[in-house]
């Protein structure tokens, strides 16, 4: 790879991670940037996976330190999150990929609709009572979804836990990001033991990846609630076309 690429696809991965320690989707520009390189699937999705078990790490340390959280609430979500990218994984390869991103961005867009006319929605703390087994329904699914595709895993995580749970924004920062961390884990321990990680370039990765968590996650603790909303609207949009056209256009 040549040095201008590589620090292209560094800044690409910088920013990609510090809004994803926000709103999530750091998948989002980071996998089309290293197969664009040529970096063949698998070691894309490994390497990928596995640098950003540093990086959620981060920003999830991040938040825990500051925000206040139900550690058993979260506790059981990492759980049931994990159980769900390890016995879903074996499910979701007999599914078609395209099938599982267009119904992601349609809920997407009916979430960025939904929050749009609830303004209130994620801003003031909450002491309602989530739905426990719903939520671990739709995490064990979004496990499964995450280990596989991950496009929107976190940002759709987070959106979920506003709406169910009553969290704020970042709240459900420190959930999303902890949740994460939680199965790149698992995800990046069946990657070792298969030999497909570039530990070359997910060193580097690992470097600016943990950098970009970190302040997006002081930033977003900085910024507050009302400037997170804002993000997470603008994010869902653009994740929902860049789903679509995937879709339609198989890119």
């Amino acid at each position: 790879m040549e040095l201008i690429h590589l620090i292209i696809f560094l800044i690409i991965v910088f920013f990609s991670n510090f809004f994803a320690s926000i709103v999530g989707g750091a998948s989002l520009l980071i996998l089309p940037a290293m197969l664009i390189l040529g970096i063949p699937a698998d070691i894309t999705v490994a390497t990928n996976r596995f640098h950003r078990v540093f990086a959620t790490g981060t920003s999830s340390i991040t938040y825990l330190r500051k925000i206040k959280v139900n550690y058993k609430l979260l506790f059981w979500y990492c759980l049931i999150s994990i159980i769900g990218g390890v016995l879903g994984a074996f499910i979701v390869l007999s599914l078609n990929e395209s099938i599982l991103k267009l119904i992601v961005s349609i809920f997407l867009l009916i979430l960025g609709v939904y929050f749009i006319f609830n303004k209130d929605l994620g801003i003031k703390d909450s002491k309602a009572k989530p739905n426990k087994l719903v939520s671990y329904i739709v995490l064990f699914i979004l496990g499964v979804y995450r280990t596989i595709v991950g496009s929107a895993a976190g940002t759709f995580t987070r959106a979920y836990l506003i709406i169910s749970d009553k969290l704020t924004f970042l709240q459900s920062a420190t959930f999303g990001s902890t949740i994460g961390f939680a199965i790149n884990i698992f995800a990046s321990i069946v990657f070792i033991f298969a030999g497909i990680i570039d530990y070359w370039l997910a060193f580097y990765m690992i470097i600016v990846g943990i950098l970009g968590s970190y302040l997006g996650a002081k930033t977003a603790m900085k910024k507050g609630n009302k400037f997170i909303r804002r993000l997470f609207l603008l994010l869902v949009v653009i994740i929902s076309i860049r789903l679509l056209i995937s879709v339609i256009f198989g890119k």
